[in-house]
This record gives structure tokens, C-alpha cells and sequence, in this order.
């Protein structure tokens, strides 16, 4: 066994919550060290002292936050040729003039930001949000998608009945959150449904609750600050869950609730559609009318509870732990079809079920290979999601390279004669997922997953299993079985001679 890589694990804030999730994946598998950069200006020196001897030791450094003290982390492992990675929360690169929020605002932080976002080796963003806005500021390599990772064994449901509890949480009540995490719109909602108990969780910083204390109704609560259990006895009892912020890159506390069961009711902003997908109520930010409307409809939704759940598990530490693993090995999860690309073969090939598939699998890259006939490429576009990548028309030998880097092959097409790509596939270990119709049951057997055609969600589902199953050889073995070369020269060879007659011919 070879020496385990060192890391040098900077933050600019006391270890906590989701920074240490990342700690302790990073314990399992690498040799750790962690450097607080915290103190300010007083302890600049000391610090930096700290982070140059961490550089040497280590091979490298990550940082969460695109901060001051990513910006030293990232300039020192450059200058000693170590390897950087920076995880941007959302705040570095956020630029909200109405709301004075954002490090681009300020024109020192800014270059900062900058600077780290263009010489880290890699960049990850917490949501397609993010990363959106990060690639505002740098080109696409090497910036990664890896969600934020919960506990879903710690943050579960618990027995017993919820009580008609709505609850919201922030780090801490201040000027700038009651603004950007839409406290007042909670409050004022709660007016509007007296028999509902409102609980707004976060440590009072300053005198900003006392004036949501003063437009608050009787049923509104404000319990400050709460550990970790008590928080999580919260969210077992409440039936929804609020987070109607101006702007969230991820939207942790939001995770959090929905894996214990809570319904979301979220504002449509930033990062919260993507997290919620379609399963909660979105409503527009400082809208208190749209707001009442949602929680009632959420608090009538038990039904909603157990997909709630399951969405939020998307998120959890095992996903990110994958991702983590996917990232260093420089693979992943791929999937990918091929096909032409024009008005017929978008409908015949079941190019579209494959591009919106995706939707439902964020972690996982999908790919079309093939050439554009039309601009039928166009709409497969506008529908993809980030994680679709469009090749257009590649070589045999980069085609082959695909075939050989993918997990899952997708022939969704209403009718195929044979499948020459699928085979090919196969043969390349590709676990196949295909539609239950035409020659593709007999080309696939027992060996690949079957869906309906023209059914989405189905298709991530089968894609899912076939990521989790491995029968990649089988499906090779297959081919090999009964579709070889050397299985139809025989049978060509035969059929001719039959034809013939062999006592005519010598051979």
C-alpha cells in the first residue's frame, strides 16, 4: 500500500456542522491536518506562519470558503507546487447590490475571490446555482458540482405524530438575515393561521429580534440558540419547514428538516428549486399572501413526507463521499447514448426521455454522442440540465473511449431492428438500460434493465439500479456469446455453402 495522500484542511471558521462532515471523510481516508485561520488581523501572522509549514508537509490543501485565507492556501501550494481545491459556499462570488450582500461587492475581496477561483487546481460548487456564478468569474475546467453531504441516519424521522408546527432556522438573527433569509415574511404569514405554532431558530446577535418580536402574533416563537439534538427534535415534530430566503447557494438547515420528513415551502430563488425539486411548495420572495397559501397547502400534504425524505438523501454524506472518491480518481458515474441528432432520431431514439432523465440524477454524467443534422440539437439543449454534456460527432477510437469510461449504456429508441451501438457497448462492459420493445430484449436478455418508452423517471430509476448493480460483464459475455464477429462469420460462411452447395465448391 502506497503512503496516503496529506491534506492540509483550512477554513476560516471554527470546525462545525457540514465542515466537519467533510473533516471526518477525509480522516477515512488521507492523512489530515486542520488549520483554523481565524483571530483577523491580530493573528494574520501567526497564521500565515502555521500555513506555510502546513504547505510543505502537506501534498494538498483544501479550503473551505474562497476567503483570505483560501487566497494564502491557494498562493503558497502554486509557489510550492502542491495541489489546491477550494469549496465556494456562495458568498465569495455573490453580487446582490439590493440587498448589500455579496464579497463582489467590495472591490478587495472581489480580487481575492478572483484570484482564487482562477489559480486553484479545482473549484467545487455546492449547487448548480453556484457554480453557475462561479463560472462568471472562471472557465469550466476544473470546476466540479459536489452537493453539501447530511447525516441521513442522524437527521430522520422520528415515531409519534407531528405537532401543526412550522418552523424556520438561521445561523443567527441579525439585520442582514431577517432581510435575506425572509424572516418578516415568515412572521407576517403567521398572523394569518393563529392556530399554527411559527418557531424561528438562530441566535440573537443584536436588536434586530426585538423588532420581529414586535410584529410578531402570539404564535410565533423565537427559542435562540438550540444544539444539534434539540434541533433535530424540532424538525421530527414540525410538519413543515420554511426557507424563503432572498438567495441560498444550498440551503443546509432546508436538507436537514426535509430528511427528518418536513414539507418544504421554499422561495424560488438561487439554489432552493434545484435542492427541492418538484417535490414542496415554491412561492416568490416577500410574498405573504403566496406564503399562507403554501404552508396550508404543506400542512395537508402527509402524504408528500416519505418523498421528501428520499429527495433529501440525494444529499447525503455517502453521495458526497462518491463524489469526493469520483473527483480524485478523475472518473465518475457516466451514461451516455449515441445517435445522429435530428427530428426523427430526438423522437425514434428516445433522445428526449434520455436528456430529461437527468434531471433526477444530478451526481451523474450524462453524454449524447453524434453528430447535428438539424437544430434539433437546439431544443435537447434547452431542456438539458448541467450534468448533459453534447459531444457532437466523434472518431471510432473516441467513441470506443467512451464505451470504455461509461457505466451505463441507454438505447431508448420505439424501434430498433438490432442495436449496433448497444452491442458495442456491451462488449465494452456498459450496463445496458433499454426500452421492452422491438429486437432490444433479444440483443440485451437478462443482462440490462428495461423501461417503458417515453418514461423519464423510470429511465433514472433503471438507470440508478444499473450504476448500483454492476453487470457490466455479464453483458460483455453476452455479446461475446452470441453476437461476435466470429459467430456471424460462421453463420455467413454456412449459410453461403448451404446456398452453394459444398460439393461444388472447394473452400
Amino acid at each position: 500500500m502506497g503512503k496516503k495522500i496529506k491534506i492540509l484542511y483550512v477554513t476560516d471558521q471554527h470546525i462545525f456542522t457540514f465542515l466537519k462532515t467533510d473533516l471526518d471523510v477525509f480522516k477515512k481516508h488521507f492523512e489530515v491536518k486542520v488549520l483554523e485561520f481565524t483571530g483577523g488581523k491580530k493573528k494574520l501572522l501567526i497564521h500565515l506562519l502555521e500555513m506555510l509549514i502546513g504547505v510543505l508537509w502537506a501534498d494538498l490543501t483544501f479550503s473551505w470558503f474562497a476567503g483570505t485565507h483560501a487566497f494564502w492556501a491557494v498562493r503558497l501550494s502554486k509557489i510550492f507546487r502542491k495541489k489546491s481545491i477550494v469549496v465556494v459556499g456562495g458568498y465569495e462570488v455573490a453580487k446582490v447590490p439590493e440587498i448589500g450582500y455579496g464579497a463582489m461587492l467590495n472591490l478587495k475581496s472581489a480580487r481575492k475571490v478572483k484570484f482564487v477561483l482562477e489559480n486553484a487546481d479545482r473549484v467545487l460548487a455546492v449547487s448548480e446555482f453556484n457554480k453557475k456564478e462561479i463560472l462568471k468569474y472562471r472557465n469550466s475546467n476544473n470546476v466540479e458540482l459536489v452537493y453539501n453531504g447530511l447525516d441521513c441516519d442522524k437527521f430522520k424521522p422520528a415515531s409519534g405524530e407531528r405537532g401543526d408546527i412550522v418552523i424556520t432556522v438561521v445561523h443567527s438573527i441579525s439585520e442582514d438575515t431577517t432581510k435575506i433569509k425572509g424572516l418578516e415574511t415568515f412572521i407576517k404569514a403567521a398572523k394569518y393561521l393563529p392556530t399554527i405554532k411559527f418557531i424561528v431558530v438562530g441566535e440573537h446577535l443584536n436588536g434586530s429580534i426585538e423588532h420581529l418580536k414586535a410584529m410578531a402574533s402570539p404564535n410565533v416563537e423565537f427559542p435562540g440558540f438550540i444544539s444539534n439534538e434539540e434541533l433535530i427534535k424540532l424538525y421530527q415534530k414540525a410538519k413543515v419547514y420554511c426557507q424563503l430566503s432572498y438567495r441560498e447557494s444550498f440551503g443546509m438547515s432546508l436538507v436537514e428538516a426535509m430528511s427528518c420528513g418536513c414539507i418544504p415551502v421554499i422561495s424560488n430563488r438561487g439554489a432552493l428549486p434545484e435542492i427541492v425539486s418538484n417535490i414542496g411548495f415554491n412561492v416568490d420572495y416577500g410574498d405573504v399572501d403566496g406564503t399562507i397559501k403554501a404552508i396550508s397547502n404543506a400542512l395537508d400534504s402527509e402524504d408528500m413526507r416519505g418523498a421528501v425524505r428520499e429527495r433529501a438523501k440525494t444529499f447525503s454524506i455517502v453521495e458526497r463521499e462518491r463524489e469526493r472518491d469520483k473527483k480524485d480518481s478523475g472518473g465518475g458515474d457516466i451514461v451516455i447514448t449515441a445517435s445522429w441528432i435530428n427530428k426523427d432520431t430526438v423522437k425514434r431514439k428516445g433522445m428526449e426521455s434520455f436528456v430529461k432523465s437527468a434531471r433526477y440524477l444530478p451526481h451523474v454524467h450524462f453524454v449524447v454522442i453524434g453528430g447535428w443534422l438539424d437544430d434539433s440539437i437546439e431544443y435537447l439543449k434547452s431542456i438539458a440540465p448541467q450534468n448533459v454534456e453534447f459531444t457532437g460527432f466523434v472518431s471510432d477510437d473516441k467513441l470506443m473511449e467512451w464505451y470504455q469510461k461509461a457505466k451505463v449504456y441507454c438505447q431508448l429508441s420505439l424501434y430498433e431492428s438490432f442495436g449496433m451501438a448497444l452491442a458495442e457497448s456491451m462488449c465494452c462492459e456498459c450496463v445496458p438500460v433499454v426500452i421492452n420493445n422491438a429486437a432490444l430484449p433479444e440483443v440485451v436478455g437478462d443482462t440490462g434493465f428495461y423501461v417503458p418508452y417515453g418514461d423519464p423517471e423510470a429511465t433514472a430509476e433503471a438507470i440508478k439500479d444499473a450504476l448500483d448493480l454492476d453487470k457490466g460483464k455479464e453483458a460483455r459475455e453476452r455479446i461475446k456469446n452470441m453476437f461476435s464477429l466470429e459467430k456471424r462469420e460462421e453463420r455467413l460462411v454456412e449459410i453461403i455453402r448451404g446456398l452453394m452447395g459444398v460439393e461444388k465448391w472447394k473452400y
